[in-house]
Formats: structure tokens, sequence, C-alpha cells
């Protein structure tokens, strides 16, 4: 027989909340809209492409 116990409800409230940020976590520095806006734009220009590219052949 095992010694489980049931969470507490703060452990419940707690879980809820981590699964509430984990939809909207990410790993990294926090970028500015700019920058975002900039990468965005490279992946739709395909400069960024052209860069990784080049770096590849080097």
């Amino acid at each position: 027989m095992t010694n489980a116990k049931s969470p507490t409800p703060e452990q419940l409230q707690r879980w809820a909340k981590l699964d509430e940020l984990e939809s909207t976590a990410f790993a990294g520095k926090e970028i500015s809209r700019q920058e975002f806006n900039s990468l965005v734009q490279n992946m739709l220009d395909g400069s960024n492409l052209v860069k990784h590219l080049g770096e590849l052949r080097n």
C-alpha cells in the first residue's frame, strides 16, 4: 500500500496557476517590439535565410 497524500488546496491552486502560465512561457531574453518586427520581416522577405545559408557556406 502506498502512502499517497492528496494535494492540499494550496498545491492545487499553485498547479492551476502554473498550468495557466505555461501556455505563455518562453525561454531566453525578452525582445522589444521593434526587434520582433525586424526578425519577422527578415523571415518574410527571405534575408534571414540568405544570411544563414551564407554562414553555412563559410
